[in-house]
C-alpha cells in the first residue's frame, strides 16, 4: 500500500477485454489510466498517477461507475493499455465475424484451400483475427495459445510466465472457423473439424478427482467432488501436496493415513489438454515393512501436528496459515480476531496471566466453531478463523457469539481477569491473502469500538 492506496501489478493480471467499454481510449492514454476490474458497480482503475483526481473524475463520468485507484509503473500501464484497447479492436473483429458467419452456410466446410487464397484474405475478419491473437500472445512472450470450447462460447487463454491466463472469448459458433483458420495455417485438412472438435470438448472438469484402484479383476474407477473424499475425511488433508505440485510444478511426496492403514503418496504436476492436474500415486505401506507398526503410525500423525499446531494454545499456528491457506481461493467467510486487553493485563497481572488469556480465548473460540472450520494463532494476540460453506446471513451472528463467549470467560486462578476481543469479518470470492487485507480493515473498524465484530464493505478504502 502507497498512500492507502492498492499497488498492482499489471504484468501478472489479465484484464478482461469488456473494461474497454468502460473507459474511452483517448482517456486511458491522456491520463495513462487502465481499468483491472469491475466489482459490481465499482471500477478499479490502475493509475501511474493515483492522486490524479481529474483523471479519477473523467473515468467515473465516462464509465457511470465508482472508481477507486490502484498504482501502477507507469511503463506497465502503458503497456496494458496497448493489450487492452488492441484487444478492443478484437472485439469489433469478433463482431464482424459473427456477421459474416451468419450469411455462409455452416454446413458447408471446404475441402481444399489453395495457398493463393489463404494469402489474398488478410482483410476478411476471421484471418484478422488469428493474426491479431498471435501478435498479441508475441508481445506478452506467451508460450503457447489455449482453445477450450466450453458451453456457449470458447475460451482463449495464453500462457504467460508458466500460467495459463484468461484473454478473452469467442461465440461458439465461431469457433469451427477460427479452428479452420488455424489448421490453414499449419498445412492441416480443415475437412477433419468436426471430430477436432469434439476432442477439445472432451477435457474432464479438474474439480473431479478420479481414483483409479487395481483390483483381481482389473482396474476400477471411481470419481468424488472433492480429493479428501478418497481419504474419507471431511476436509482437505492438513498436509496437501497436490496443492503445492500446482503452484511449483514440482513433484511432492508424503506420508498419509486413511483410518488404520499407511499409505506413501507421490503427487507430480501434468497437464490434460492444456489443464493444470497433479497425479497422485499412492502405494499402501505393508504391516510386514514395519517393525511396529501401530507406533509408526501414532509418531507420523503426531510429527504432523506439531508441524502445524500453535504449542500454547493447541490451534493451527501461522506455518499452517502461510503454507496451507493462504493461496487458497474461493468463496469464504473469513475473520480476523484480536484480544481488545492484552497489554493490560501483561502490565498489570503479568506475563504468565497474558499467556493464560491467549490460551482461554482460543478455547472459547473453538467451542463454538464446527469441525471443518480452521482458528489460526496468526501473531501474538491475534487469530485468523476461515469457515468453510458457512452461509453469509449467518457470518455476523456467529461472530457475535464469538465476542459474547470472550467476554463470560471467566478463570479460576484468575477472578480478576477479563478479555474482550474485536473481531473484523469478511464474505467474498477471491484468494485467502486477499480477504486477509479486508479483514484487517475491518477489525481496524472494530478496535475502534472494543469488543464488538464488523463486517467488511467495499466503500472502507475510500475512507481510510
Amino acid at each position: 500500500m502507497q498512500l492507502g492506496v492498492e499497488f498492482v501489478d499489471l504484468t501478472a493480471v489479465s484484464i478482461p477485454v469488456e473494461l474497454a467499454s468502460y473507459v474511452p481510449k483517448n482517456i486511458a492514454k491522456k491520463f495513462c489510466v487502465v481499468p483491472v476490474k469491475l466489482v459490481k458497480d465499482t471500477l478499479y482503475l490502475a493509475m501511474s498517477d493515483p492522486l490524479d483526481f481529474v483523471a479519477q473524475a473523467e473515468v467515473k463520468v465516462a464509465s457511470r461507475k465508482r472508481v477507486i485507484p490502484m498504482i501502477a509503473t507507469r511503463r506497465t500501464t502503458e503497456h496494458a493499455i496497448s493489450l487492452l484497447y488492441g484487444s478492443e479492436g478484437m472485439a469489433g473483429v469478433i463482431e464482424e465475424m459473427k456477421r459474416e458467419a451468419g450469411s455462409s452456410t455452416p454446413d458447408i466446410v471446404p475441402v481444399q484451400v489453395s495457398q493463393e487464397a489463404m494469402d489474398s484474405g488478410d482483410s476478411a475478419p476471421t484471418i484478422r483475427f488469428v493474426s491479431s491473437l498471435i501478435e498479441r500472445a508475441v508481445s506478452e512472450r506467451a508460450s503457447d495459445i489455449h482453445l477450450e470450447p466450453q458451453d456457449g462460447e470458447m475460451v482463449v487463454r495464453m500462457r504467460i510466465d508458466g500460467l495459463l491466463r484468461r484473454v478473452l472469448t469467442v461465440p461458439s459458433e465461431l469457433q469451427s472457423i477460427v479452428i479452420s483458420r488455424l489448421k490453414i495455417m499449419g498445412a492441416m485438412n480443415i475437412a477433419d473439424h468436426i471430430a477436432a472438435s469434439l476432442t477439445l470438448r472432451g477435457w474432464s472438469p479438474p474439480t473431479i478427482c478420479v481414483e483409479l484402484t487395481k483390483t483381481d479383476e482389473g482396474y476400477t474407477l471411481k470419481k468424488s467432488e472433492h480429493c479428501c473424499a478418497v481419504w474419507k475425511k471431511k476436509r482437505r488433508c492438513e498436509n496437501c501436496i497436490s496443492q503445492e505440485v500446482l503452484r511449483t510444478h514440482k513433484p511432492q511426496t508424503k506420508i498419509e493415513t486413511r483410518e488404520s492403514d499407511i499409505y506413501y503418496v507421490l503427487a507430480s504436476f501434468i497437464e490434460v489438454d492444456g489443464r493444470p492436474y497433479s497425479l497422485e500415486l499412492v502405494k499402501r505401506i505393508k504391516s510386514d515393512d514395519m517393525f511396529d507398526r501401530e507406533n509408526v503410525l501414532n509418531q507420523l500423525l503426531v510429527r504432523n501436528r506439531q508441524v502445524y499446531t500453535d504449542s500454547l494454545t493447541k490451534v493451527f499456528n501461522r506455518r499452517y496459515c502461510d503454507e496451507r491457506l493462504r493461496r487458497l481461493s474461493g468463496e469464504y467467510a473469513l475473520a480476523m480476531i484480536d484480544i481488545d486487553n492484552l497489554k493490560q493485563i501483561n502490565d498489570c497481572l503479568g506475563h504468565p496471566a497474558g499467556d493464560t488469556a491467549i490460551y482461554h480465548t482460543a478455547q472459547a473460540i473453538r467451542a463454538i466453531l464446527r469441525s471443518q472450520d480452521e482458528l489460526v494463532r496468526y501473531g501474538g494476540d491475534e487469530f485468523l478463523l476461515l469457515f468453510h460453506s458457512l452461509p453469509q446471513n449467518i457470518l455476523r451472528r456467529k461472530l457475535e457469539d464469538i465476542c459474547q463467549a470472550v467476554r463470560a470467560l471467566r478463570v479460576a486462578d484468575l477472578p480478576e481477569l477479563r478479555i474482550t476481543v474485536s473481531i473484523g469479518g469478511v464474505y467474498a470470492a477471491g484468494q485467502i491473502s486477499e480477504l486477509v487485507e479486508k479483514a484487517d480493515l475491518a477489525l481496524y473498524r472494530a478496535k475502534a469500538q472494543k469488543d464488538s465484530a464488523v463486517l467488511y464493505e467495499e466503500d472502507f478504502h475510500d475512507s481510510e
